[in-house]
């Protein structure tokens, strides 16, 4: 009996490794990398590509989405260099702004990306843009027995974190920008789609303690050795 009681804890984990979680609410089916999400406090420049940051393009095209412009990655290994202009420098999480597109036949986006001219770490030469998918029509045989319906992407924005393609680490990879102009490569290897923003965001400082507990004196609490 002590031997199941240890193996049934163990399947368990196992099926929640190997299948993936499906909204009751919305029935979509997302496949990522664990990330921590960066409070959205700590964003330091947001830059939507257009004619006046775009320095070049190969493969791609300007266009808009939903009003606003937007940059059309249309072909594989097509690639554009953004201008972006961060007041202070330091390291950078990356968070990208897209639509998938999905009559490219992949099931994600396979990006590049170049800083100034070269990749910063090997992780940057293959990152994934996961995609969110929805079970399609339910179909039947001619007996009318149901049958597995095929998975769609969803063509919508999506928001997602450049992180280690590996997963050896959870947290966002940090790109080091310099104060002023940076250049900033973006090549789509295969999994068309379509940029609309590039948001560069500060790691989260810890506070001091010193700080923390004259901050507390100050509201009344006290020691709990007093």
């Amino acid at each position: 009996m002590k031997k199941i009681s240890v193996i049934v804890p163990i399947l368990a984990l196992l099926a929640g490794i190997l299948f993936p979680i499906v909204s009751a609410d919305t029935q979509a089916v997302s496949y990522h990398n664990s990330v921590q999400v960066v409070n959205t406090e700590n964003e330091a420049l947001s830059v939507v590509p257009d004619s006046s940051n775009i320095s070049a393009l190969n493969g791609c095209r300007l266009s808009e989405y939903g009003g606003n412009p937007a940059l059309a990655f249309e072909e594989e290994e097509s690639s554009a260099d953004i201008l972006i202009n961060p007041d202070v420098s330091g390291a950078y999480y990356i968070r990208m702004l897209f639509v998938p597109n999905a009559d490219s036949n992949y099931n994600y986006s396979s990006i590049g990306l170049q800083l100034n001219g070269s990749y910063p770490f090997d992780e940057a030469k293959e990152l994934e843009l996961s995609w969110r998918w929805l079970p399609g029509e339910i179909t039947t045989d001619p007996r009318g027995n149901e049958m597995l319906s095929s998975l769609r992407a969803v063509e919508e924005e999506t928001s997602v974190y450049l992180t280690d393609p590996t997963g050896r680490q959870n947290n966002p990879l940090l790109f080091d920008f310099k104060a002023g102009e940076n250049k900033v490569t973006v090549l789509c290897h295969t999994g068309n789609m379509t940029l609309l923003g590039l948001c560069l965001e500060s790691r989260s400082t810890t506070a001091d303690y010193a700080l923390v507990k004259e901050e507390y004196k100050e509201r009344g609490y006290q020691d709990t050795k007093e």
